[in-house]
């Protein structure tokens, strides 16, 4: 008989978002097992049961669209639909969905928890942030909710899935959690099979960075590396970009391009750049990387997977911009931009979906 499987969503998991698109895959490889039955509940505009190719669809009216209070009154919604629930169902969460229910009432399903950060060292990264004082209080009151919203569910999880030895250290430092109860699997991505573009020396160092909001991916660090060389043949471009008016000469703004343009801009990058202070394992380094283009980032980015490889020179344990400028002076006369590029494509090649997914699926299998 087949289990049932839940996956939990921030958003319609149709979206192309990143976290909809891992949850997307998570269903297709565990539906192919036919062991499970899967099904995603997220809130919506509506609240509807539907079975479209091959996947149930839950959705959840949440009309309330204020931070703290929409999660307070999504949770009270939810308590119906764990009622339901039995002790062989697996919940697979990725936010604080089950906290009411968890509070009230004793688990009677299979829990498993998706820790892409901890929410309590981010909720500290929020006072890093190049905002008003205002929004940066918002935002540090609403992050310490998360994180107080959070530690009853990760505490009460059978199983606790995260992407870096770093945040597993972090989980177990301030939740407390029975390390025994953590496991670590890298995130993964689409394999790109298109050749790759050879780098001219004479060219200008290409480093692409994507954001969508100023404060949250720290983009001030990109312009004040960019000022810093101002003179220096390196050109910033920037994706995703709303109505930004660049700073200096060698900052490039792409605007809000079409996804097929964005894997042209990857296929000619050199290098990803994220300097952010926090930043849960992220997907668009692994994705660019694919496309040939050298990661350069944080430590906080938690890509502890590179520390075995040569890419380890381009994390800045600090993320200053003075780290960052001598990363870039480096590769720009470096003699080595192609093979560094090739690499970059191969090392990431093994953290293809299939084989991520596998160590999913031999997890709740023994749940």
């Amino acid at each position: 008989m087949k289990r049932k499987l839940y996956i939990f969503t921030s958003k319609n998991p149709d979206l192309p978002w990143w976290v909809e698109k891992v949850s997307r895959e998570i269903w297709y490889w565990f539906n192919k097992t036919w062991n499970y039955d899967v099904s995603f509940v997220f809130p919506w505009e509506e609240s509807k049961t539907e079975n479209k190719n091959w996947i149930n669809y839950i959705s959840i009216k949440n009309s309330i669209n204020v931070p703290f209070f929409s999660d307070i009154f999504l949770n009270i919604k939810l308590i119906s639909l764990f009622q339901k629930l039995k002790c062989d169902d697996i919940v697979v969460n990725n936010f604080a969905s089950p906290l009411l229910y968890l509070l009230l009432n004793r688990k009677q399903f299979k829990l498993v928890q998706i820790a892409h950060c901890c929410m309590y060292c981010s909720s500290l990264s929020v006072k890093k942030r190049w905002l008003v004082f205002f929004k940066k209080w918002l935002n540090i009151i609403y992050n310490r909710w998360c994180d107080l919203m959070i530690r009853p569910v990760i505490k009460r999880a059978d199983l606790i899935i995260t992407l870096s030895k770093y945040l597993k250290e972090e989980l177990v430092r301030y939740y407390h959690i029975n390390p025994n109860k953590i496991e670590i699997i890298y995130n993964w991505c689409d394999t790109n099979s298109s050749k790759l573009e050879s780098h001219n020396e004479k060219s200008p160092l290409k480093v692409s960075f994507i954001w969508s909001n100023y404060g949250w991916k720290w983009f001030n660090i990109l312009e004040w590396v960019a000022k810093k060389m101002d003179w220096e043949n390196i050109e910033f471009n920037v994706i995703w970009a709303d109505s930004y008016i660049p700073k200096s000469k060698n900052i490039k703004s792409l605007w809000r391009i079409k996804r097929e343009d964005v894997y042209r801009s990857m296929s000619k990058s050199d290098v990803i750049f994220l300097p952010s202070h926090y930043e849960g394992q992220p997907l668009v380094i692994l994705e660019w990387m694919s496309f040939g283009c050298i990661p350069v980032c944080s430590k906080t980015c938690h890509m502890d997977m590179l520390e075995m490889t040569e890419f380890k020179k381009f994390i800045s344990e600090k993320n200053s911009v003075d780290d960052y400028v001598e990363i870039f002076r480096k590769l720009l006369v470096s003699d080595h931009i192609n093979d560094l590029r090739k690499q970059s494509k191969k090392t990431v090649s093994e953290y293809t979906w299939d084989n991520q997914i596998k160590e999913y699926i031999n997890l709740f299998d023994r749940l």
